[in-house]
């Protein structure tokens, strides 16, 4: 929705009406957690389960939603990250009502749509959170790909996150290149439209223990010392509950300003960097 100039720092080549607040329209719960990711296929999915089990499991009543999917094939895969959130949250409501837009092709969801002679409507993504805003306590939204990969020809995910106006979670693979991922996602983060709050970032195992790289070990500690937002844990391959002693009730209570600007400093919600040296952040990390 916003050209690129609008969070790379150039906001006065634009006029203010580029820099919507909030969609004034949208009806939703009030209390929610945005799950991105670095890219695709990183786990965000089965992190969204394992917060839902989490949440279920403290007695909340927990919304799902994905609002558009794609990748699934003719047989109706392209709803499998749905039904598993579903099934985690305990089946509440309709499965469409959990995912609205679903198309086959494994590609970005306007050009899977255009193989199917479809468009994916841009109003039915905002719309479709409408229904949760009566039947749960809390919701959990889950971005289709990274926080910038495009949903149509007009809005990224982060257009959706910034509406929406819910922390995220930023899922990580753990893997060579993840504090490299996670500091551009974080930047990215803080920057689009004038910033999204973060509540935290997951490091996720790609695979079993044997078949990570060296980096393994290392990358949740390095990307705490180079970030503000904690890293909330790190999640094994096959791991079916979370162990962290993250409150993701409270996590979820975190608000931008009223006008839906941040409260803190873009500079601030990325990465620790003081005169050219990563100096000790929030979690009390030092290199």
């Amino acid at each position: 929705m916003v050209p690129y100039s609008a969070w790379s720092g150039n906001h006065d080549a634009l006029p203010p009406s580029s820099f919507p607040l909030p969609h004034p329209m949208i009806r939703k719960p009030r209390r929610g957690l945005f799950i991105t990711g670095t890219d695709t296929g990183v786990g965000k999915t089965h992190i969204g389960e394992l917060i839902a089990k989490r949440l279920v499991g403290e007695g909340r009543r927990v919304g799902v939603y994905k609002p558009v999917q794609s990748g699934g094939g003719p047989d109706g895969a392209a709803l499998d990250d749905a039904s598993r959130l579903w099934h985690a949250a305990g089946c509440p409501l309709r499965l469409g009502d959990v995912c609205p837009q679903a198309f086959d092709a494994p590609l970005a969801p306007q050009l899977a749509a255009r193989r199917e002679g479809r468009e994916v409507d841009p109003d039915l993504l905002r719309d479709g959170l409408r229904v949760w805003a009566d039947h749960c306590d809390i919701v959990l939204v889950e971005g289709a790909g990274g926080f910038l990969s495009p949903l149509d020809d007009e809005d990224f995910v982060a257009d959706l996150a910034v509406e929406f106006a819910y922390p995220l979670i930023v899922v990580v693979p753990n893997r060579l290149g993840a504090v490299n991922q996670a500091l551009l996602t974080l930047v990215a983060a803080s920057t689009f439209r004038d910033g999204v709050d973060v509540a935290g970032v997951i490091v996720n195992d790609p695979g079993p223990e044997d078949s990570l790289d060296a980096s393994a070990l290392d990358n949740p500690r390095e990307i705490a010392r180079r970030s503000v937002p904690p890293v909330l844990e790190r999640v094994r391959f096959g791991q079916q509950t979370l162990e962290g002693d993250s409150d993701y009730w409270e996590l979820a209570s975190l608000h931008p300003h009223s006008d839906g600007r941040n409260a803190r400093s873009r500079f601030d919600l990325g990465i620790v960097e003081r005169n050219g040296a990563v100096e000790k952040n929030e979690q009390g990390l030092e290199p």
